[in-house]
């Protein structure tokens, strides 16, 4: 095995791992509840008011801006007739979609709650589903402009501003307080592993795209 698909299968079985993890303690009410509620109490006493003005911009690039990306992308994608990105998209943004809401549902963890909320959210905390989709769609993005653009000057900006923005978009999440430590980082976990089956879908229907017809 190359050592890249060895990297690449660690970083796969320790995000399910991690999740797993996160979610068997979780619903023990184990430690990671009570370091979730550390966190929340500590960052909405922290808050001011252009800290989250700034964060209220921050958490739109993991919903509506990122819907409106993803539907550019699709166009691009179908005026180009690149069907094995168009699929490995729809799955990352769509399927991803369902399996958030079928992973909440699952857990239905609630979200924290305080007195004076910055924001509210409907629905359970587990995983976030801003961070498990900017992972997500994000990432597919950035594997894109990855495979377009191989300059090193180039991929170290697209990891480097792609990594910042989704754990921005993460961290806002605690910020507003509408999302538990572990539920972002179970999201992070979660769209990893979403991510890679995206990509795998991609390589199979090029691959798949690519190959000869049998002669008859």
């Amino acid at each position: 095995m190359k050592r890249s698909s060895f990297v690449r299968w660690l970083v796969f079985i320790c995000c399910i791992a991690v999740f797993g993890l996160l979610a068997w303690d979780m619903a023990r009410g184990g430690w990671v509840t009570l370091v979730d509620q550390r966190i929340a109490t500590d960052l909405h006493d922290w808050a001011t008011e252009p800290v989250t003005r700034f964060f209220y911009i921050a958490t739109l690039f993991g919903s509506e801006i990122l819907t409106l990306l993803a539907l550019v992308m699709a166009v691009y994608f179908i005026w180009r007739r690149e069907w094995g990105w168009l699929a490995a998209l729809l799955l990352a943004r769509v399927g991803g979609g369902w399996l958030n809401y079928v992973l909440k549902a699952l857990f239905e963890r609630p979200r924290p709650i305080f007195d004076d909320p910055l924001a509210t959210a409907t629905f359970y905390s587990f995983p976030s589903g801003h961070a498990m989709g900017s992972m997500i769609v994000y990432g597919l993005l950035a594997y894109w402009l990855l495979r377009r653009y191989p300059q090193r000057g180039v991929r170290l900006t697209v990891i480097g501003v792609t990594s910042l923005l989704i754990l921005l978009i993460g961290f806002s999440r605690l910020y507003l307080g509408v999302h538990y430590f572990s539920d972002v980082v179970a999201g992070f976990a979660a769209g990893i592993v979403w991510l890679a089956l995206c990509i795998a879908v991609f390589h199979l229907i090029t691959v798949r795209l690519a190959a000869p017809e049998p002669s008859s």
